[in-house]
């Protein structure tokens, strides 16, 4: 019923349109009368500002030229109009406006009738999803209609690489909830994936905002037990321990990441960026300037980082949360002689602290630098 209260709108619409003409002035040429009154109040008008002396008068004769002519001109055209006779009298119009109501909506319907189809039903929401998939090309509301129609596809028969490629869809969409649920339930299905998982990761990120959640951390862990490529995996691994205290780690980790991925790669690029940003901001935290560093391989740059804090330390030696960074990057290094030391030498600084002192002793038992030490009791004298 909607749908021919519709039509009958859009009908008179077109029907008032077309007769409108018929029923315009027939005298014609009101415009002409306005252009004629506005062109004489025009030349008052210029006339006064001559006779007050705010207008040269050689630039007032030449400006009563134009307005003449613009005057006889729009003369000119209301003659013409009034003296052309009115093509339909008022009972034509009359006759004509009726038949033109008349034919164009029974002419539309009958059209309608014979060649549309008035007694089928929608298409079929499966028919649709077919029309998509044999398109040889894609609009932007195609896309949508193709992502629908997958959601529908994988509601009715759910299977794990089509639940994959639905939840990058998403991903791509910024449907982040979604495309976690679909994640989730592709391992449910079919196990997990390194696809499923990293793709579970990285939607928990977005809905976190950028944090490395322990939960997205456990999808990744789980990725990279599997064999293939898990790149997207340990990327964000080293991006969980940077996020987390350990700056050193994630970006020794990123710098072998970055040896073993090709260059036509997308995420070298991501990589590499993520480095740079890394050591500038390490560098700014242990009192250097990231642009005063020499262009030298990133591996370098860690080493040269971890050189800069150790200088800071002998200068500024009570910092504890330098010597704990400073342990840890010899650690990770491979350089556990130098790492000892630094211990012992933080023990020593730290001795009578035993808050700072339990710090130290934590974190050599998690490195397992050396034998465990002891709080003293009572500070040395």
């Amino acid at each position: 019923m909607l749908f021919w209260i519709f039509v009958t709108v859009i009908a008179l619409l077109v029907v008032a349109l077309m007769v409108r003409p018929l029923w315009l002035d027939e005298r014609g040429g009101a415009g002409e009368v306005d252009a004629l009154d506005v062109y004489k109040r025009q030349l008052r008008e210029l006339e006064q500002e001559v006779e007050a002396g705010t207008i040269p008068a050689a630039e007032a004769e030449a400006t009563r030229l134009e307005i003449e002519r613009r005057l006889l001109a729009a003369d000119r055209e209301l003659q013409l109009a009034r003296s052309t006779p009115t093509s339909l009298s008022k009972r034509q119009r009359i006759l004509v406006t009726v038949l033109m109501a008349l034919a164009l909506p029974v002419t539309s319907l009958m059209l309608y009738w014979t060649l549309g189809a008035p007694g089928y039903s929608d298409l079929p929401h499966a028919s649709r999803c077919q029309e998509i998939d044999s398109a040889a090309e894609l609009s932007d509301p195609d896309m949508a209609r193709l992502i629908d129609c997958l959601a529908v596809r994988m509601d009715e028969n759910p299977v794990p690489d089509g639940l994959v490629m639905l939840g990058g869809f998403y991903m791509n969409g910024g449907r982040f909830a979604e495309a976690s649920q679909v994640f989730a339930r592709a391992i449910e299905l079919g196990g997990p994936t390194i696809a499923a998982l990293e793709g579970l990761g990285v939607a928990i990120i977005y809905l976190n905002q950028g944090d490395v959640t322990d939960s997205a951390r456990a999808a990744f862990m789980e990725a990279v037990k599997l064999e293939g490529d898990t790149t997207f995996a340990r990327f964000y691994l080293a991006e969980y321990d940077y996020q987390h205290g350990k700056p050193i780690e994630a970006l020794s980790a990123w710098v072998d990441l970055l040896e073993v991925t090709p260059r036509n790669n997308p995420i070298f690029g991501v990589i590499d960026a993520r480095i740079n940003q890394a050591i500038a901001e390490q560098e700014a935290a242990v009192g250097q300037l990231g642009e005063a560093a020499p262009p030298v391989a990133q591996s370098d740059r860690v080493k040269a980082m971890v050189a800069g804090l150790a200088a800071r330390l002998e200068e500024n030696p009570h910092d504890l949360e330098g010597w704990l960074m400073l342990i840890r990057s010899y650690h990770v290094q491979g350089r556990g002689d130098e790492a000892r030391a630094a211990l012992s030498k933080a023990s020593l600084i730290f001795v009578a602290d035993p808050g700072a002192l339990r710090q130290i002793i934590a974190l050599d038992e998690e490195l397992s630098l050396s034998p465990k030490l002891e709080v003293p009791l009572e500070p040395a004298p």
